[in-house]
């Protein structure tokens, strides 16, 4: 069976050498993407839940010290 790969198949537009072992991580990244194409989405709403959980967190601390403040004295 021959290589499935030669190392010229490709011409990058950006003067990227077309090595195989440039033609490999390329195929590897869309198969890695195409298994989940939702991973940056995914990624992005992740950052935003954590950032609302911190403002959330940082509120509630508030009002538990604004609340408590008159008992602890």
């Amino acid at each position: 069976m021959p290589p499935p790969l030669y190392g010229d198949d490709v011409e990058y537009t950006d003067g990227t050498e077309a090595s195989i072992d440039q033609e490999v991580q390329d195929v590897t990244a869309f198969l890695n993407w195409i298994a989940e194409p939702e991973l940056e989405a995914r990624k992005a709403m992740g950052m935003k839940v954590l950032l609302f959980l911190l403002v959330l967190t940082a509120m509630l601390y508030a009002v538990k010290r604004k609340i408590w403040a008159k008992i602890e004295h």
